[in-house]
């Protein structure tokens, strides 16, 4: 239910939305302060794909998104066959990345991301995230900065510059490991922009919230633009 907004905003600008419930009692961020420089690729994989690799969490592969999401299409081409849901399934039921966006919020950021740097998806679509900084290492983590299949210009960041979560200059040390900022850019505040935002895939708010880690995707007047530019820009 809290992210109905954007849910349902995607779908009055065309796109076809499903929103996935999946294992996600075990938070990303608190994973920093472990000295396995693989903890949180392996808490990833695992959410993600359901490879028993991460000591932290215990997603088998039919709970793991991937297969979670494979499931609802089948459903869904079953009951509602009109719809088409089945495009985005191969002849082998595996997923059809490069029709899909990929997006979440906070710990979903990050798997979105994960998803598209394993495979080339149609973009990846970031809220209030990724936030897999290692304070141990005090670096982003292992797998933000490997080489990944979707295209840099596919990728875009919603941030809060005031986060109370996780630290904002960690987040935008995150983003520059995965090359969505070089080291001598820096996000583009929006609050009083309109699009195309300097065509920037980093963008950032300074909005007032209840919760700034959740005004992303909060009830802001400014930010179906902000969500249809991430969503749909060339």
């Amino acid at each position: 239910e809290d992210y109905n907004r954007v849910c349902d905003y995607s779908a009055t600008i065309g796109l076809d939305v499903i929103s996935i419930s999946y294992p996600n009692n075990v938070p990303a961020a608190p994973l920093g302060s472990s000295s396995d420089k693989f903890v949180f690729d392996n808490y990833r994989d695992e959410i993600c794909f359901g490879n028993p690799v991460s000591d932290e969490i215990d997603v088998n592969i039919l709970n793991s998104i991937n297969t979670r999401t494979i499931k609802l299409l089948e459903y869904l081409h079953t009951e509602y066959p009109d719809q088409n849901r089945n495009q985005y399934l191969t002849s082998s039921n595996s997923l059809q990345w490069d029709k899909i966006i990929v997006s979440g919020h906070s710990q979903g950021s990050g798997h979105a991301c994960y998803l598209g740097k394993r495979n080339l998806v149609e973009r990846v679509v970031m809220f209030s995230g990724p936030n897999d900084y290692s304070t141990f290492y005090n670096k982003p983590a292992n797998w933000i900065s490997q080489i990944g299949d979707t295209p840099l210009n596919k990728q875009f960041s919603l941030l809060h510059t005031q986060d109370q979560i996780v630290s904002f200059s960690n987040q935008v040390e995150i983003l520059r490991g995965l090359g969505i900022i070089t080291s001598t850019e820096t996000h583009t505040k929006v609050d009083n922009l309109t699009t195309t935002y300097s065509n920037s895939n980093s963008l950032s708010l300074n909005i007032s919230a209840i919760s700034n880690h959740n005004s992303t995707i909060g009830s802001s007047s400014i930010l179906t633009e902000i969500w249809e530019y991430m969503l749909t820009h060339e």
